[in-house]
Parts: C-alpha cells; sequence; structure tokens
C-alpha cells in the first residue's frame, strides 16, 4: 500500500480518535444589566433564532444559550439550529446552507472575505469568538450588494458601546488557550487584540496515533481591530487576521513522515458614515501537502489571492448604489516534485450594484435590487445581470407574510479531493476550462407570534437551481506518479436543492428553547457520473434539532441541544483488488449509498463565580455527544491476503466532557 493511502487512512482514523478535544469556552450571560440611582435591575432578554426581515444577528446572548463544546460558544454551532443550517458532522469545516457546499459560502470580517476560514477537521470554531460581538447571517445573497457567492454570508463585526476601558479576558482549556486584550485609544477609539493556540501535540504528543504513525496536531490564530468614531454615524475600523494549521506526520516502521496545513492572512480597512461606505481588503490563502517516504517524496501546493475594493453611497433614503471590483489570482494544486509548471490563474470581476426599498402601504412593502457583473479570465469575459426582488406583507403582529427571487453567480470552484476539509482540497477559477457557477434562488416565508407572544413560528418553502457546480471523480493517489493533472478529474453538471422547514421559538421565564426542522433534498446532474439527478453529498432528506437553556440565579447556566439528521450520501465501493502495493477499488453508483442516521445530545453548565471588583469569573462543564451515540462519518477500505477486501468504518462515539476557565477584566 502506498504511503499517501495510508496517510489518508491514518488522517480519518483520527476522527475516531476525537474524544481528545477535550474542552469548553466561557459564554456571557444573556441579561441586560440597566442601573437606577441604587437599584439594579436585570431584564431577561430572548436570543433572537428567527430572523428580523432578512437577516439573524447573532450575539453574545444567542451564543449563551447553546451548549460550550469543543472549547468555544461557536457561531456556526449556534447556526446549525437553524432549519437553513444543515447538521454538521465532525469533520465537516464549513456548514451548508439550504443544500449547499459550504465552499458557496461567504464569510467576512467587516465585510471583507476571509478565505478558508476553517480549522482542520472541524473540531475547533473558526474564529475567536471573544473577539467580536456581532456575527450576522444571510442564507443568501439578498441585495444587489450582496457578495458574488451563492451560499450563505456570514460577518463578523466589532463595535463601540460607549462605555470602553482597558481590559480584556482569558480562556485556558484542556487543549487550547485564548486571550483578548483591549487598549482604548481615546474616548471614541478602541484596540482589540486577540490570539488562541491549541497544544494537543504538546500535551497529549501520543494521542493522535494510528498503527505506527504519530500525528501532531495545532492551530494559531491572531486577531486585530482598531475602530475609532468620528461621529454618530462616520467610523474608520482597520482589522488583520492570521490563522496557521499544521499537522505533522512521523511514521519510523515506514521511513515516513509529512507536512499538511493551510495559512489565511487577511489585512481590511473600511470607512463607514451614513451615507456612504469605502472598503479596501486584502486576502491571501495557501495549501500545503508533502509527504516523503524513503523510495519518493510528494509536494502538492496550492494557494489563493484577493485585493477587492468595495464603495456604496446612499442616494436617499429608499435608494443606495455602488461598485465592487475584485482581483484574483489562484494557483490550482500541482506536483511540485515531478516538475509540473506552476499553473497562475489570474481573474478580474467588476460589479455595479442598485438597490431601493419602498413601503407601497401599511402592510406591504417592496425591496429590489440588481447587480451587473462583468468577468474577465484568460479568454473568457462574460457579463451576468443578478435581478433581486423580495415582497413583504404584513397581516398585523401575528403574521408577517415574505416573497424572494433572486440570481446569484460565483466565479470559483473548491476542488475536494477529501470530504474532511484536509489540506489536499483546493481552489480554481473560472474560465475557459471551467464555466462560472450561476443559480436562481426563491423562497416563500411565513412568520409571527402565538400564544400571546410566548412563542414565535417561521414556516419557509425554497427552491434552488444551478448551473456550472464542479464534482471530483479522481484520487490524489494518482499525484504519486506521472506528470497528473487533477483538473482532468474535474466535471461539471448543474444542481437543484428544495424543501420547506419550520422553527418554533418558546420564551418563559428564565428558560427559553426553540426547535427546526428541514425537509429537503439536494441533488446534481454531472454527465458521466450518472444519467440523470442523484443526490448530493450536502443531501439530509430530514433534519431536526432541539435547543433548551435555563438560567438559576442569574449564575448557573444549563443547556441541552439535540440533533437528528439522515445520513449523508457517499459512493460505495463492490470490491477491490491489489496491483502491486496499490489497492484499486470498483465502485457503485455515485453517491448511491448512505451512511447512517445522525443523532447527537450535547449538555454544558457554566457557573458564574462571585466577582473580585472588576475581575469576573466563569467556570464551564461540558458533554458532547452525552448518548455516547456511535455516528458513522466516513467509509474506508483495505486489503490483507488473510481478510481480502475489507470495507472499514470510522466513527464518533465517545462521550468528550470538557472543562475550561475565563476571566474577565
Amino acid at each position: 500500500m502506498t504511503a499517501v493511502k495510508r496517510v489518508f487512512i491514518i488522517l480519518a482514523a483520527v476522527f475516531n480518535l476525537a474524544q481528545s478535544a477535550v474542552k469548553a469556552s466561557d459564554a456571557e450571560p444573556d441579561s441586560a444589566v440597566m442601573a437606577l440611582d441604587e437599584v439594579v435591575v436585570s431584564v431577561r432578554v430572548p436570543a433572537r433564532v428567527i430572523p428580523s426581515g432578512d437577516r439573524l444577528v447573532v450575539g453574545k446572548s444567542s451564543l449563551s444559550v447553546i451548549p460550550t463544546i469543543l472549547g468555544t460558544s461557536d457561531p456556526l454551532r449556534f447556526l446549525e439550529t437553524l432549519p437553513e443550517v444543515a447538521t454538521r458532522g465532525e469533520i465537516s469545516p464549513g456548514i451548508s446552507v439550504r443544500g449547499m457546499d459550504y465552499s458557496h459560502n461567504y464569510t467576512s470580517i467587516n465585510g471583507g472575505r476571509i478565505i478558508n476560514p476553517y480549522h482542520m477537521l472541524g473540531l475547533f470554531s473558526t474564529f475567536n469568538t471573544e473577539h467580536f460581538r456581532n456575527f450576522t447571517f444571510y442564507d443568501s445573497p439578498r441585495h444587489g450588494v450582496s457578495p458574488n457567492v451563492l451560499g450563505a454570508v456570514l460577518d463578523s463585526s466589532l463595535a463601540l458601546t460607549g462605555e470602553e476601558a482597558m481590559g480584556g479576558s482569558a480562556n485556558v482549556g484542556l487543549l487550547s488557550a485564548s486571550a483578548t486584550l483591549d487598549f482604548p485609544v481615546s474616548e471614541r477609539g478602541l484596540l482589540r487584540i486577540s490570539g488562541r493556540r491549541s497544544y494537543i501535540d504538546k500535551v497529549f504528543p501520543g494521542l493522535l496515533k494510528f498503527d505506527h504513525a504519530a500525528l501532531l496536531y495545532h492551530f494559531t490564530d491572531l486577531n486585530l481591530s482598531y475602530i475609532h468614531e468620528f461621529g454618530k454615524s462616520e467610523k474608520i475600523s482597520v482589522d488583520a487576521f492570521y490563522s496557521s494549521d499544521r499537522m505533522r506526520l512521523c511514521d519510523e516502521y515506514y521511513d515516513s513522515d509529512g507536512l499538511f496545513g493551510w495559512r489565511n492572512m487577511f489585512g481590511n480597512v473600511s470607512f463607514m458614515s451614513s451615507d456612504m461606505e469605502h472598503r479596501l481588503t486584502w486576502s491571501f490563502f495557501d495549501n500545503g501537502f508533502d509527504l516523503r517516504e524513503s523510495s519518493f517524496k510528494v509536494s502538492l501546493p496550492s494557494s489563493l489571492r484577493e485585493l477587492a475594493y468595495h464603495g456604496r453611497v446612499s442616494l436617499n433614503r429608499w435608494l443606495d448604489c455602488g461598485t465592487e471590483v475584485v482581483y484574483r489570482d489562484i494557483r490550482p494544486q500541482y506536483n511540485k516534485t515531478r516538475g509540473c509548471e506552476e499553473k497562475s490563474r489570474k481573474g478580474v470581476e467588476a460589479s455595479l450594484f442598485i438597490d431601493g426599498r419602498r413601503r407601497l402601504t401599511d402592510e406591504l412593502s417592496v425591496s429590489a435590487g440588481i447587480r451587473g457583473v462583468y468577468y474577465s479570465c484568460g479568454g473568457l469575459r462574460r457579463f451576468f445581470p443578478l435581478p433581486r426582488v423580495e415582497l413583504v406583507y404584513r397581516f398585523g403582529r401575528s403574521l408577517v407574510v415574505s416573497a424572494f427571487l433572486g440570481r446569484a453567480v460565483q466565479f470559483t470552484h473548491l476542488v475536494k479531493e477529501s470530504d474532511a476539509g484536509l489540506p489536499a482540497n483546493f481552489w480554481i477559477g473560472a474560465g475557459e476550462r471551467f464555466r462560472p457557477q450561476s443559480s436562481w434562488n426563491c423562497s416563500v416565508s411565513l412568520k409571527g407570534l402565538l400564544m400571546e407572544g410566548m412563542v414565535n413560528y417561521k414556516l419557509d418553502a425554497y427552491y434552488r437551481g444551478i448551473k456550472g457546480v464542479t464534482e471530483f471523480d479522481g484520487s490524489i493517489l494518482n499525484m504519486v506518479g506521472g506528470r497528473y493533472d487533477p483538473l482532468d478529474d474535474v466535471r461539471q453538471g448543474e444542481g437543484r436543492s428544495y424543501g420547506v422547514s419550520l422553527t418554533l421559538a418558546f420564551l418563559r421565564g428564565n428558560f427559553q428553547g426553540w426547535a427546526s426542522y428541514n425537509l429537503g433534498r439536494s441533488e446534481v446532474r454531472i454527465p458521466g457520473l450518472a444519467a440523470g439527478y442523484i443526490p448530493s453529498g450536502y443531501d439530509r432528506r430530514h433534519d431536526l434539532g432541539v435547543t433548551g437553556s435555563y438560567i438559576l440565579k442569574n449564575r448557573f447556566h444549563f443547556n441541552l441541544s439535540v440533533s437528528y439528521a439522515t445520513g449523508t450520501p457517499y459512493t460505495e465501493a463492490a470490491y477491490g483488488y491489489m496491483i502491486g502495493e496499490n489497492l484499486i477499488c470498483r465502485y457503485y453508483p455515485h453517491n448511491s449509498s448512505r451512511l447512517p442516521d445522525y443523532f447527537r445530545v450535547d449538555f454544558s453548565f457554566g457557573w458564574e463565580l462571585p466577582r473580585c471588583g472588576r475581575l469576573s469569573q466563569r467556570l464551564d462543564v461540558s458533554f458532547y455527544n452525552l448518548t455516547a451515540h456511535d455516528n458513522v462519518i466516513l467509509s474506508h477500505y483495505t486489503y490483507s491476503p488473510e481478510k481480502g477486501f475489507v470495507n472499514l468504518r470510522s466513527s464518533f462515539r465517545y462521550v468528550v466532557p470538557g472543562l475550561s476557565y475565563t476571566i474577565s477584566f
């Protein structure tokens, strides 16, 4: 068996050891405090789980009502409780929204895009959540000002509160630690610096092992933000972000070692006022997959760089317009050690947009926008008109009905040689060989109140038709020999996703909870893979989530969540045989099999310890997969002379306890 094959089997087996992710983090109390002379009144504020208008703002109060699992109160974990977002397994680095691939999403800081903002194996949160105050979520590009992507938009931002002071916070857990420091520059300026580091490779160096191989993994995050307000409506912000993921393989038995990982670097400067906005963003991502054995060495680098300008101006209360220009340089994966030439694809997308909104009657309002996009890369030059319109009708406080129709386009594709979000995946740009991705989105929504306002509900029906989706139908094993081009195994076709979803949110006293359910399908039709539509890798027919939170005496926080979802599709091998050291498999039709259904219960308890002056303390205890349910996450294969061809399944079947201590000052 080749070393590359062993590496992927080893990395797959790491997911069985996910019980090593033993850390929880803090969440701020879900309360707002008002001082009246000598009286302090604490007011219970419900976490918002049903969007106001077309967006959902996730703040500290929202994150405090979900279990603090795997080291942080992660906004992605919160978004999983929404019916729009599919349940993640233990290895998925991103989220699937309405059946779309996670590469279709746009993740940003103050509007500037972060490329591939994930941590390897999907165990840890995307960002250090203590650095930001708000996370804004859109399930699709809703306006002309929205970026050129097909999926969801998640933006992180820092805002002034008017009570800035020198201070910070620190969190220490079993597998990672983080710290945040605030430096008030003036009455209207704040500098915030944050850092986070995992140390599983230092504390438990022998924990991640498979057969003769040891895996040493760690990541580092650094954030810097400066915000200054010149008046009530004018401010400037500067943001910088650096992230590095590294995994090292050491196998003395086979005399092999490897280094796998990626880096993110990001800089963003923006000026905002009540009637205009200007933003300049630089973002860089590079990917590495290096493996050495006694008989060979393989190095598979790739990278993506972007430089973007965004400008917007408000013409009046109802009309906005602006422009956006993005320069992109993509270097797809290539075999550096085989003398293959580095391929660079440079492209430019230039957009003009206009957005309008108007209340036609007391009950009926409309918002509409159009984005015109010109794209140039190599010999491909195309123009895309992207109209979007939404109608909203209000039947008093108890019922709001809305309908949306819009078109979106995206000029980057993520080629996934591994479904686990490992460094084997790489980006390519649209051009003569691969056309851009485009989609039409339509949805109808009903939302309102029941039981005298104690219950919020939202019912959605949606459909998305997609052109230009890509699927990888090859194997990274081919990179070991010859001048293999992975783009030869990238196929294009079309897709669609459709379904209905329901959310119920309940608040009474110190208890709040919500339940969400989605019944949907996500399908693709790729010439050469199947004659008609087949399930995509993100198809979950049923997806159910229930979350509850209770606060006792404003000091003790109890959070419980339950997730159930239909298993995702995969391509099962029918049989296999050995040729030399290589295992050759013959497969059933693409995505014709399914993993078993997914089920998980999470629980956490947070204790607000007594304050010591400005110093506040919190202790968190959590349990991930409380019932130790056996969740199969992937299928792989091996061959031995004694047993022949064997189908193996890696699963997550452990209760993961967590313990963390947080101080704020």
